[in-house]
């Protein structure tokens, strides 16, 4: 019931609640003629904690001090999935791959081709993109086994 996504599910829901279905809300009115209706969306401090769950915690886009850390826990479902995350003037394209069905592990993070040591990008704040790649697996797999996987892959 605290997903806003389950308040417009359905055609007939969504013209009945009438407010984003990604934020929450501080009211859904009981009064008709606005039965079912959502209100005042964006004022509560709840749709911050959300957009933080999905950014943080299942995204894993998370900032440090001036470092950005990508520690995904996604369904193993997922093939991955992509992000832009701007930090000044400065645009990361981030792009995680899941080829093992991993729900969580990073076995290693790229910055525009090059690995990065530990998986943490130093942030910047100029005029300028970078390509962002993370690859879910076991952190502890060696970088050779890595690339014969991949290999056998392609």
């Amino acid at each position: 019931m605290l997903n806003p996504v389950n308040h417009a599910a359905t055609r007939s829901s969504m013209s009945r609640y009438r407010v984003e279905p990604y934020v929450a809300v501080a009211d859904i009115y009981s009064e008709p003629p606005h039965i079912g209706k959502g209100g005042w969306s964006w004022y509560t401090g709840s749709s911050g904690w959300l957009y933080r769950a999905g950014l943080e915690y299942i995204l894993g886009i998370t900032v440090r001090a001036e470092t950005l850390h990508l520690e995904p826990c996604i369904p193993g479902t997922w093939p991955g999935f992509k992000a832009s995350y701007r930090h000044g003037e400065t645009i990361y394209e981030i792009q995680v791959e899941n080829p093992h069905n991993c729900e969580r592990g990073v076995a290693w993070v790229e910055l525009d081709g090059q690995r990065v040591t530990d998986g943490v990008i130093p942030l910047e704040r100029s005029l300028v993109k970078h390509q962002v790649v993370v690859r879910m697996g076991n952190p502890e797999q060696p970088l050779i086994q890595s690339l014969k996987e991949e290999k056998k892959q392609t």
